[in-house]
């Protein structure tokens, strides 16, 4: 009997600890995307803002999570528990189904993303965005320079662009770059200093080493959800 609430009192502090610094991180991630969708805006890339907004809904979802757990523990409420554990079980059980599709997906990102990367940097009307990414992450256009058939624009070059006093150090004029092959700016950048390689091998690249960082972090999660829901539960038990 001894050693059993021995057991529920460790459990309980290990709840509460853990529970407490995940409520921070998912605080800190819904930060982050409230952080995101401020740039996206500034910037005027009104179709990027999906993705800032799936962050913050699911950082404010996983917080109130965390808190129903941290509570439960603090408290020793058996229904927090009973529901913090249920919830757990559930999200652990879809994490491993989403890791699975994050390793699986890797090996098949090249060939489902190609086309539709190619499709959509060369529109015209993307141009902003394609100089958004070639700036970013140091490629030239989808497929190298030779994807501009004269003017090669400054976001293709790093030398150039560290010359335009337009361009500031805490963000990139986006309607400069997606200009700069036409007025003063034309022929600012030789092709022999451009970045030689296309965005859609570098933008696949970045995804597919994102993916894998990311497929490793969720294993580690996997193992801490059931952990969790193994302790409320045993918890929740021992009140009961």
């Amino acid at each position: 009997m001894c050693l059993l609430s021995c057991g529920a009192c460790l459990a309980q502090i290990i709840l509460f600890i853990l529970n407490f610094l995940l409520s921070l991180v998912s605080l800190a991630v819904t930060g982050l995307g409230v952080y995101a969708l401020i740039q996206v805006n500034d910037a005027d890339l009104e179709y990027a803002n999906t993705a800032p907004i799936i962050v913050i809904v699911v950082g404010c979802v996983f917080t109130a999570i965390f808190f129903c757990g941290y509570c439960g523990a603090f408290c020793r409420n058996k229904c927090l528990l009973s529901t913090y554990a249920a919830i757990t079980i559930l999200l652990a059980t879809a994490t491993v189904v989403f890791t699975v599709f994050i390793f699986k997906g890797v090996d098949n990102l090249k060939e489902t993303t190609e086309d539709a990367l190619n499709n959509t940097l060369a529109d015209p009307n993307n141009r902003e965005a394609l100089n958004w990414i070639e700036a970013t992450l140091g490629c030239c256009g989808t497929t190298g320079p030779e994807f501009y058939n004269s003017s090669i624009p400054i976001s293709c070059c790093p030398s150039t662009m560290q010359n335009v006093q337009n361009i500031q150090q805490d963000g990139l004029n986006l309607t400069l770059l997606s200009n700069s092959t036409s007025g003063d700016l034309t022929g600012l950048c030789p092709i022999t200093e451009a970045y030689q390689e296309g965005c859609v091998d570098v933008f696949i690249a970045f995804l597919a080493k994102i993916l894998k960082v990311t497929g490793q972090v969720l294993i580690w999660i996997i193992i801490i959800e059931y952990v969790a829901a193994f302790l409320a539960i045993f918890l929740s038990c021992y009140i009961g």
